[in-house]
């Protein structure tokens, strides 16, 4: 009995899987037009890609060179649908519209497509197909919707900005200074420069981006493996140490968790206007007052958006780097599964404890911090 069931959880961990690494359904959109030898080759291209998006080896190859250098992870407007790897089961796609980019510019098409699951919308694509060392290659929306905006360097840091943007030297400064320390101090190294972008509002931060529309909108965008934060808060400042954080940590992160995530980068920078050691105090005193907060109440689905959250998972890379050092941090954030008894695995594997001792060593770290 014990094997029948055991093979019976295996087909079905198997079926799961299957399902949810199902390709992407593309269809044409009315009025698409491949008959022109240019614009066929461009939708076999992106059909492509789509297709073999999960592939990373594979996807990164239909990128411009330029871009591929520039962003090691170049396909921005995808997080917007999906994070990277297998599309999620039931999403299709639509192209809505495919052609030159400039009327009788023949250089550089762009392809609009509508990605939606079930009968609900949840982003409207746009990515341009360029010549690249004569075949066709994707390409981002952001150099091009941003080619106007000035550039200011700082540090390693570089702000682009709109003219609506008023740049504040000496925040950048401060923000540069901030990104060299906490380099220093993590002992990672950076493999190129940081860019930081200022659109007007979330609408114009998701436009250049490549995403006309997006149900998922916030005011900021950050991709730590590529060195981007696109922000598109009115007031947003030069100097953003969480953000700024996140990319410093991002060579050794990968795509974690959120919840791993936001707390190496609360650890290094902060979060919400506030520095490590206030959020640790706040910390302490929110167990204090509720009793019966646990570490696993504050790794439940959706809390690491919560301050409080946050600081706790800071808590436990910090003792990961007391005990280890970098590799030990590495090997912390870089867990993908971030469910109360993954954490409790994880950290109870790098801190050198059993799992069920984790909460107590947790709670010890936030008094001690």
């Amino acid at each position: 009995m014990r094997l029948v069931r055991s093979t019976a959880l295996v087909a079905a961990l198997l079926a799961a899987r299957a399902a949810a690494a199902q390709p992407l359904a593309l269809a044409l959109g009315t009025g698409v037009d491949t008959t022109a030898r240019a614009n066929r080759d461009v939708f076999t291209l992106w059909r492509d890609y789509l297709r073999d998006r999960a592939d990373s080896a594979r996807a990164i190859a239909y990128w411009a060179r330029d871009e591929r250098s520039r962003w090691p992870t170049p396909d921005l407007a995808g997080a917007w649908v999906a994070p990277a790897g297998a599309w999620p089961s039931g999403l299709a796609a639509t192209v809505v519209d495919l052609g030159p980019d400039a009327p009788g510019d023949t250089s550089a098409y762009v392809v609009r497509t509508l990605f939606t699951r079930g009968a609900l919308p949840v982003a409207l694509v746009r990515v341009y197909a360029v010549r690249d060392g004569g075949r066709w290659a994707l390409a981002n929306a952001l150099p091009r919707l941003t080619r106007d905006w000035a550039r200011a360097r700082a540090g390693r840091v570089d702000f682009v900005y709109p003219p609506t943007h008023r740049y504040d030297a000496t925040a950048a400064a401060r923000a540069a200074r901030f990104v060299d320390s906490a380099v220093a101090a993590v002992g990672v190294r950076p493999t190129g420069r940081f860019e930081l972008y200022f659109a007007p509002t979330p609408r114009d931060m998701a436009r250049v981006l490549g995403a006309d529309f997006a149900v998922l909108t916030n005011t900021g965008r950050v991709y730590p493996e590529d060195g981007v934060i696109v922000s598109g808060a009115p007031n947003a400042s030069e100097w953003n140490p969480h953000d700024l954080a996140h990319l410093v940590i991002g060579p050794m992160a990968g795509p974690t968790g959120r919840w791993w995530s936001e707390g190496a980068a609360t650890w290094v920078g902060g979060r919400n206007g506030k520095d490590f050691p206030r959020l640790l105090r706040e910390l302490d005193a929110d167990l204090a007052r509720n009793p019966g907060r646990t570490l696993d109440s504050l790794v439940a689905p959706h809390v690491w958006r919560d301050s409080v959250s946050a600081a706790a998972a800071a808590v436990l890379v910090r003792l990961a780097f007391a005990r280890g050092g970098l590799p030990a941090v590495r090997a912390l954030v870089g867990t993908n599964a971030d469910t109360p008894a993954d954490v409790r695995r994880a950290a109870a594997e790098v801190l050198g404890v059993r799992p069920e001792e984790v909460e107590g060593v947790w709670r010890k770290g936030v008094r001690n911090f």
